[in-house]
């Protein structure tokens, strides 16, 4: 059995990224190029082995310290069958994703890390996990700590990864699979609005791996006779070091803007003061 379980992770690590390529090349949604301007980028992104490892891990360790050691609900998962592991890791992962998600797109300041997500002007598998760091980090952190409290592990986890790692990839992808699946999974054909340009697909299809909350709280859009053409920003930069640091330069420029903006407010009323 851990045969197995050694299988399915490198599967999930390795098998999904070439099956849903070569899904992308036998049926298409839309017709690219085999090759972008970012691919090579959204390779390093994918397989960068050692930094997004370690700020998550460190993030995770300094949560985990101001937690106490016991607790409501503490080690719930330790000793509970595969398939209940399964199914509270989903249900932790889909409301952490969901809200998460909404966060980043509403603060102005989260939105320019989470940016480089949306910046691909290509939809296609590679763009999976085109994230900056600390985008990816704060996504990550709810669900690790929460499921670590509940002391989750196992080969609940392990299937897990296997069906969320094809859902990420999938979700993502060129493939022209079927419509009406986009009613319960997160499919290329409705996540793609997610990243369209298209002013009427923003703010929509935010879920990860089911579109229930979506559904739930108003914020799906899956229009029936119409797919996502236009996406990303054709000026942001492809290179993977830009990208980690284009959104500090970003960030300081509104924070710049913002302050500016405070001040000259006053400024203009001390100038209309009559003496």
């Amino acid at each position: 059995m851990q045969d197995l379980y050694k299988w399915l992770e490198l599967f999930t690590e390795y098998g999904w990224f070439g099956l849903v390529i070569l899904l992308e090349y036998l049926f298409p949604n839309r017709r690219y190029a085999l090759l972008n301007k970012g691919w090579f980028s959204d390779l390093v992104h994918t397989y960068e082995p050692i930094v997004r490892a370690m700020l998550i891990n460190a993030c995770v360790v300094g949560v985990n310290g101001l937690l106490p050691s016991t607790g409501p609900l503490k080690n719930l998962l330790a000793d509970v069958p595969g398939w209940q592991v399964f199914l509270v890791a989903l249900l932790v992962s889909e409301i952490s994703f969901y809200f998460t998600h909404r966060l980043v797109h509403r603060n102005p300041i989260l939105w320019e890390f989470h940016r480089v997500h949306h910046s691909s002007t290509r939809y296609y598998s590679l763009m999976t996990s085109r994230f900056h760091l600390l985008d990816l980090a704060l996504f990550s952190i709810p669900y690790v700590v929460v499921m670590g409290w509940l002391g989750a592990g196992g080969a609940g986890l392990v299937w897990f990864a296997f069906f969320q790692g094809f859902v990420d990839r999938y979700g993502h992808s060129n493939v022209n699979g079927p419509r009406f699946t986009g009613r319960v999974l997160m499919t290329p054909h409705f996540h793609a609005w997610h990243h369209s340009t298209d002013p009427a697909a923003f703010d929509k299809n935010f879920s990860r791996n089911l579109v229930v909350l979506d559904y739930l709280f108003g914020t799906a859009y899956y229009p029936k006779d119409k797919e996502a053409e236009a996406f990303g920003e054709q000026d942001y930069s492809n290179n993977y070091i830009v990208q980690q640091l284009a959104p500090f330069y970003y960030v300081a420029k509104k924070a710049r803007q913002y302050f500016r903006d405070a001040v000259h407010p006053a400024a203009d009323s001390r100038a209309a003061r009559p003496d």
